[in-house]
């Protein structure tokens, strides 16, 4: 028996819409090719794409699948997988940067079951800085990806300029400046199958203090921040104090303006 290869829906009870943790939900898409195999072996190949009429993706892919009984198959990472195994039922996991996705599929004696997974995934590369200034080697950027409307990441790293995989949809990047008092925040559209670069460049100053031992604080809030030895913060425009062996100084801290205190 042959089936004909397509885009179609999954199975009644054999899916879950799965996201990256929290991101955007969406069905499911699956590509599946039912045949008899010549040697009378049951086999399953899973494959995946980005969008429907993507190529198959190349890199690895983390696949995990499970037997009825609770038995693991197979649980490593490659671009696909061709696996010889007895007929049954099965439960697919797979993970692709952020994006998983579960599949039960009951695979029949002496037929090839072929699986492509439409994974609906595209990838965001992010670079932070400051506005007219360059970024101090000391200053560590933090990026936190929520998927809109979310208040708990998807991911928190400090790597400039790393590419994430995952699913389509609208996103909130936030990026915070250590040491200092600088969040800035932009959203972004991720398309299957593109790789998004976004530019964030605060409007902030950098203050280079070279006391030994110091505290500062933001008029407007009350901000504080304190330290042992030289220090670069990126800190928001406004009025400050800082607070060195029992003396206070004012400063102003301006957008893209460097200010150099004791």
């Amino acid at each position: 028996m042959t089936a004909t290869a397509g885009l179609t829906p999954p199975e009644p009870g054999t899916t879950t819409p799965s996201a990256a943790s929290g991101g955007p939900l969406a069905p499911l898409q699956v590509q599946r090719r039912i045949r008899e195999t010549a040697d009378g072996k049951t086999r399953l190949s899973l494959a995946a794409r980005l969008t429907r009429h993507g190529g198959l993706i190349r890199r690895p892919i983390r696949w995990r699948v499970v037997a009825a009984d609770r038995m693991v198959v197979f649980d490593g990472a490659r671009p696909a997988l061709d696996l010889a195994l007895p007929p049954g039922r099965y439960d697919i996991f797979a993970r692709y940067g952020l994006r998983r996705i579960t599949y039960s599929v009951k695979v029949r004696a002496a037929e090839r079951h072929e699986l492509v997974f439409v994974l609906d995934v595209g990838a965001l590369r992010a670079l932070a800085g400051l506005w007219r200034l360059p970024l101090p080697p000391d200053v560590a950027v933090e990026y936190r990806l929520h998927a809109a409307g979310r208040a708990s990441p998807l991911l928190n790293h400090r790597q400039a300029g790393r590419v994430v995989r995952l699913m389509a949809g609208r996103y909130e990047l936030r990026v915070r400046y250590r040491p200092g008092n600088v969040e800035t925040r932009a959203g972004v559209t991720v398309k299957a199958g593109v790789l998004s670069t976004l530019q964030i460049r605060a409007k902030a100053g950098l203050a280079r203090i070279r006391a030994a031992r110091w505290r500062i604080r933001a008029a407007a809030d009350g901000w504080r921040a304190s330290g042992q030895g030289g220090a670069a913060l990126v800190l928001a425009p406004g009025r400050y104090e800082l607070h060195i062996e029992g003396m206070v100084r004012p400063f102003v801290v301006q957008a893209g303006r460097r200010v150099e205190l004791p």
